[in-house]
């Protein structure tokens, strides 16, 4: 008996020696991890700051390898003290702790606050942009087409666009951009279209302000809300990518459903019809503001105008207006051959749920607390989901306009609802006292500021200079002011302030511009470019006027535009 005593003892002795290492070791890697984290942060803040590793030319709409190394290493590093240490509350993670009191320095809870903010986002993302056109990653479509379409209309040629040789109403309806002409007018240059754009995206921050004020009355709180905003990458890359009249509906939907939350109808009613100006497909998520009033405020002849209005607006925009103008039906219905052919298995791609992935993940997917709330979104990514137009898949182009507006209206009422229900915080075993879980919000979504970033501002304004920019911008330059011209697409941007400018080879002009280092759409392949620069050496009829590293700058006579003939311009791949 005494000798199985003994083993018994033993056995406990070298379990609880085993025990005691295993929590050495724990508290080991617990602090390593807790050092590590600051360490991360600060490195990826290094990058964002000073641009490291700028993208190549062209690359930037998609994710910055170094800064999604960074974010995936902060994401494990907090997964790793979690399971080093799974008895210490979430919410008191050294790293958390750090980034709730920095939101409670004044900086942040300040009433300037959100003007300063807003301001740094038109600074930066305006330079962003400016600097895309100044490097030649601007298009014809469409920043060329739209500057084309606002210069004609300044001039007296109402919304008429060279570009595609029709009023631009034959291609979508966007009344708005009479309002845009105004300041366009006063400084007629791609810039002021690119700089107005960021600044109607910024203006969105005070109306979601306004929303987290009213509903969450915690200043700590709202700053985040607004730096998320801000920081949040379908927006930014909405200001990045040429100019849409469509992205002036982002500010104009937040204030509707703000004002309407208000109960300021005429305010929100005013926002309601501007933002539905701005673009045909702003009609889904402008109906279901509409059934929103109708349903949830309870305003039911309202709620029911308003639906009703904006789908009689998409209606007469579709089947009336766009066919008159275009002498043929409206164009993107095309975009849903899948759906009208019941391909259903195409409509079940990576691609569109890595979509909802990126949209919703920045956001700590907080709008799923109130999916009442989220479902005004839906539309709006229905008709993106629906569209076999691969562009329409991705956040990098401007299709989320319309979705990043009613996301966060979402996010604030389901961090909202989080705060009221008490099984939710059970759920999502966020140990709850209010102020904790709104200061775990708070940091949650600035965690989704830091792990989804893309690239870096201040990398993509370093993008693209060089030799080639150069010798792009001196074949331009070259080009006699008011001539007629038929150019690449990224050529085809920088000579919008004229009439008769075409994309090459779609329409030939007196005057063309090729650059056989450039991007080579709309036709398919480089090979392709490169035929169409030997056929215009060739012919009699085309002097080489310029020739500027890979550009060339040819003067064609009539009959030699004849024999290349736009029946020889190949249809857009």
């Amino acid at each position: 008996m005494t000798g199985m005593g003994g083993e018994m003892g033993g056995e406990e002795q070298a379990a609880g020696s085993e025990r005691l290492r295993n929590l050495r070791a724990r508290r080991k890697a617990t602090r390593w991890l807790d050092q590590a984290q600051p360490i991360v942060v600060s490195v990826w803040l290094a990058i964002v700051v000073t641009g490291l590793w700028p993208p190549a030319h062209g690359a930037a709409r998609g994710n910055s390898p170094a800064l999604t190394s960074v974010g995936v290493l902060l994401v494990l590093t907090l997964a790793g003290r979690l399971i080093a240490d799974p008895v210490t509350p979430l919410r008191e993670l050294p790293l958390l702790v750090r980034l709730g009191e920095v939101l409670e320095r004044p900086l942040f809870t300040s009433a300037r606050f959100v003007p300063w903010a807003a301001s740094g986002f038109v600074a930066i993302m305006g330079a962003v942009s400016v600097c895309r056109h100044a490097t030649f990653g601007s298009s014809t479509f469409d920043l060329g087409l739209f500057e084309n379409v606002v210069w004609n209309t300044v001039h007296g040629r109402f919304l008429w666009s060279d570009v595609l040789g029709r009023s631009f109403l034959g291609e979508h309806v966007s009344p708005v951009l009479l309002a845009v002409a105004l300041p366009y007018a006063l400084i007629p240059r791609a810039p002021t279209l690119l700089v107005l754009q960021a600044a109607a995206l910024a203006a969105g921050a005070f109306p979601l302000a306004r929303l987290a004020r009213r509903e969450l009355d915690d200043p700590p709180l709202t700053a985040a809300l607004v730096v998320a905003y801000l920081a949040y990458l379908p927006l930014r890359n909405v200001a990045r990518f040429d100019f849409h009249p469509v992205a002036l509906a982002t500010p104009l939907l937040l204030e509707a459903f703000v004002s309407f939350r208000e109960g300021r109808w005429r305010r929100g009613v005013w926002a309601w019809g501007l933002a539905l100006a701005c673009d045909e497909a702003v009609a889904a998520p402008a109906a279901a503001l509409g059934l929103y009033v109708l349903l949830v405020l309870r305003r039911r002849r309202l709620g029911f105008e308003l639906s009703a209005f904006a789908v009689l607006w998409f209606v007469a925009a579709v089947l009336v207006i766009v066919p008159a103008f275009r002498h043929g039906p409206y164009p993107f219905f095309d975009r849903l051959g899948s759906l009208r052919t019941g391909r259903w298995l195409a409509l079940v791609s990576l691609d569109r749920f890595a979509l909802l992935g990126e949209v919703l993940a920045p956001l700590a997917f907080l709008p799923l607390l109130s999916p009442v709330h989220a479902a005004l979104a839906l539309p709006s990514l229905m008709l993106d989901w629906l569209s076999d137009s691969r562009h329409q898949h991705s956040i990098a182009f401007h299709y989320t306009a319309t979705v990043t507006p009613l996301l966060f209206c979402a996010t604030v009422l389901g961090i909202a609802k989080l705060v009221e229900r008490e099984d939710l915080r059970v759920v999502l075993a966020f140990y709850p006292t209010i102020p904790d879980l709104k200061r775990y919000a708070a940091v949650l979504l600035l965690l989704g500021a830091i792990v989804f970033t893309g690239w870096s501002p201040v990398a993509q304004i370093r993008a693209g200079w060089g030799a080639a920019r150069d010798d792009r911008a001196a074949a331009v330059a070259r080009v006699p002011a008011g001539a007629p011209v038929s150019a690449q697409a990224h050529l085809g941007a920088h000579l919008a302030r004229r009439r008769g400018v075409a994309l090459f080879p779609e329409r030939l002009a007196p005057w063309i511009l090729v650059d056989e280092a450039g991007p080579p759409w709309p036709l398919a392949r480089q090979q392709d470019l490169a035929s169409w620069t030997m056929r215009l050496n060739a012919d009699p009829g085309c002097r080489l006027d310029t020739e500027r590293g890979a550009v060339r700058l040819f003067a064609c006579d009539p009959p030699a535009l004849a024999r290349l003939g736009p029946s020889d311009a190949p249809a857009r791949p």
